[in-house]
């Protein structure tokens, strides 16, 4: 069956039927979850403090042996970024970053902790912290700093099976314009707590309207090279 590309943008490209999980009810894909991001990154003042990290490059990461995860970090100055966003799976498929959910680790060298957000609980803790053993030690700038500390934070559930994706997607867009904000001195400073904290700051009605405009965007993009979405 025929499985064009209808919308790209920079490294993300999205098929067909990429587009027909944003469209929803549907879990969202690795390819879905890189394109927002693309589409977040003009969000960031400071783009080479921030990384938001796409579900292929994490998922290589934390499956490479440690010195070929070592030399891919160098390559991306994992260990000069400032925040780092990374899209957690529980999947166990080294070929793949499919699985079943989706969370979101987020790495903050002024707060020296990783920050956990899990809109099904801790569904991924066990990923998580898999993902966030092999993460410390590529972040470090210097042999002997101090580990990053691992912190949950509290999100407010989603209320289905399939949101998880667009939670990770609408999580990372407004910690990252909390980011912008300390980085342009507007409020707060990069280590402080209540920068992190996301519990009433996300429902699922607001997560629903970010997929509507997830969508209105692609569909965007998708229209400027010749398709109807």
């Amino acid at each position: 069956m025929d499985d064009p590309i209808v919308a790209s943008l920079c490294d993300a490209s999205l098929r067909s039927s990429d587009v027909c999980l944003i469209n929803g009810p549907h879990w969202i894909n690795d390819a879905v979850i890189a394109y927002a991001f693309e589409l977040l990154l003009p969000l960031e003042k400071n783009p080479s403090s921030t990384i938001l990290m796409t579900p292929a490059v994490a998922h290589l990461l934390v499956n490479l042996d440690q010195e070929s995860a070592l030399g891919l970090s160098t390559s991306m100055s994992l260990d000069k970024a400032d925040t780092v966003f990374i899209p957690v799976n529980d999947s166990t498929d080294l070929d793949s970053p499919g699985g079943s959910h989706w969370s979101l680790l987020v790495y903050s060298r002024a707060a020296n902790a990783f920050f956990y957000y899990d809109s099904l609980n801790k569904y991924n803790i066990s990923a998580a912290k898999r993902v966030y053993q092999r993460f410390a030690k590529l972040a470090q700038k210097h042999k002997g700093d101090a580990n990053p500390y691992f912190q949950e934070m509290d999100v407010q559930a989603q209320i289905n099976g399939y949101d998880c994706g667009m939670y990770v997607i609408a999580m990372t867009q407004l910690l990252l314009s909390r980011v912008s904000a300390t980085e342009a001195c507007v409020s707060g400073k990069p280590g402080d707590q209540s920068l992190w904290r996301m519990r009433t700051c996300l429902t699922p009605e607001t997560v629903a309207k970010a997929r509507m405009r997830l969508h209105e965007k692609v569909a965007e993009n998708a229209r400027m090279r010749g398709f109807l979405l």
